[in-house]
């Protein structure tokens, strides 16, 4: 899976659990697996099938990409708790550059004032630094 660079970005604040997770899958699917599965573990399939959980989590595509590396193997989705928001703020921020508000927020599920809310956040973020890295 090819990461751009707002990607890039993101990975560099991502505990290395995560971190690792994002690379093979992105950071898109990365962050939907924490929303949704974060503090469990979860079995890889030894081959990805379009009814299996994953798949329907994060899309067939970067569920084969996980599979192809952790074939039958049980990995721990961490939670991840200081770190949710920041990030998804971030990819709000920089996916604000090229999808339109109501797109952003029918693809996180929040509302357009939450997606406002979610870029300022982000720029005050970006505007100090490394309060990202502070995060914790």
């Amino acid at each position: 899976m090819s990461l751009d660079s707002a990607d890039q970005e993101v990975l560099a604040l991502l505990p290395d659990e995560l971190r690792q997770i994002a690379e093979i899958i992105g950071v898109d699917a990365a962050l939907k697996l924490v929303i949704a599965r974060g503090g469990t573990s979860l079995y890889v399939p030894i081959e990805m099938t379009a009814d299996h959980a994953i798949a329907g989590l994060i899309g067939m595509e970067a569920g084969r990409a996980l599979s192809k590396i952790y074939q039958g193997e049980k990995i721990e989705i961490p939670r991840a708790l200081g770190w949710r928001s920041a990030i998804r703020d971030l990819l709000i921020y920089q996916q604000s550059k090229t999808d339109s508000q109501s797109k952003l927020a029918i693809r996180h599920g929040l509302t357009v004032r939450s997606i406002r809310n979610a870029m300022r956040r982000a720029e005050d973020r970006l505007g100090s630094g490394s309060a990202l890295v502070r995060q914790g």
